[in-house]
């Protein structure tokens, strides 16, 4: 299945050397190159179906003229930023180191660890999150020292800041790691995790958040201290945007942490419907709402609907008494 986006990194972009000595124009060529090559076959090659794109393709393909192409292209084979394969075809360094990062880690997911790693993937060690700056993408990863792993992707990216953000030390590192980025696949490229702030913070604080399970032994009866648990969380952010605004709306992870936990994506409708009613009140109007945690560990929809709320039941059905009855013949 084609993806339909790619990871894309400005920090990147803006501070190569290679690329910003090139014209504008070259530029605005290979951006248009690196999306042909999103959709080459193999992926990160200016191909389609195998054969690979003319000169003469790609002006027709980028509606360009064929001698400022031409003289684009050499400007990008120049500068360095294209490399040609041995059938000439252009390909994009990056892309294509990507790509086999990718197929690598999904094939070490299936074997349920990475391979590189070997034995030692499921072992005791510390699951960690990495952060870059420039772009604000975030690595999962394993390691038995993150800190030394810290200087070697620095070594990588000599040119970006690059720190731990969060780190737990687990029994099963190869499990958790693999639970984690089944997770957030939809947002991976490569190595790195293109997350939105709410995803980090569920990634911060609660997969990877210490308490009192975080250093667990080979002996535990857990293989993780993350719990995989299959109940979902869809409905929480209707949730979430339904209630009140207000200073006591806070705790937002741990509040997707009790949705989960009690698996009330089964009930969202009832609680819906309660969150609405208390919406109405007086009390709530005034601003005297509980917080939403607060709501969720009480089980307070359970209280039943407000007064008024079975006022306006009681007024729709003296309104229109014949609701829901069949049609005469």
């Amino acid at each position: 299945m084609k993806r339909p986006s790619f990871q894309f990194y400005p920090g990147d972009w803006l501070r190569s050397t290679d690329l910003r000595s090139c014209s504008i124009g070259a530029r605005g060529l290979w951006m248009d190159m690196l999306c042909l090559m999103h959709e080459g076959t193999p992926y990160g090659y200016l191909k389609v179906k195998d054969k690979v794109i003319t000169d003469l393709q790609l002006v027709r393909m980028t509606g360009g003229d064929l001698g400022e192409v031409k003289e684009f292209l050499a400007e990008l084979e120049e500068s360095g930023v294209l490399s040609r394969s041995e059938d000439g075809c252009i390909f994009s360094r990056r892309m294509v180191k990507d790509e086999e990062m990718r197929l690598k880690r999904a094939a070490g997911g299936k074997e349920g660890g990475n391979p590189k790693l070997g034995i030692d993937y499921n072992k005791p060690g510390y699951v960690y999150a990495m952060l870059r700056s420039s772009d604000g993408a975030v690595k999962i990863a394993i390691s038995q020292d993150p800190s030394k792993r810290l200087y070697k992707i620095k070594a990588q990216y000599p040119k970006d800041e690059i720190s731990v953000i969060g780190k737990l030390f687990v029994a099963n590192m190869g499990s958790v790691e693999a639970a984690l980025h089944s997770e957030f696949q939809h947002c991976k490229s490569g190595e790195w995790f293109g997350l939105t702030e709410g995803e980090k913070d569920i990634l911060l604080n609660i997969h990877l958040k210490e308490n009192s399970k975080a250093h667990q032994t080979p002996s535990s009866s857990s293989s993780s201290s993350i719990k995989t648990k299959n109940n979902s969380a869809i409905s929480f952010p209707e949730f979430w945007n339904l209630w009140p605004s207000t200073d006591r709306k806070t705790q937002k992870a741990k509040c997707l942490e009790k949705w989960k936990s009690k698996n009330l994506d089964s009930i969202a409708h009832e609680i819906f419907t309660h969150v609405k009613a208390l919406k109405e009140t007086e009390k709530w109007r005034s601003g005297y709402e509980p917080a939403p945690l607060t709501y969720l560990n009480g089980n307070q929809w359970e209280d039943g609907l407000p007064e008024i709320s079975r006022q306006k039941q009681m007024i729709q059905t003296i309104d229109n008494p014949f609701e829901g009855c069949l049609p005469c013949e």
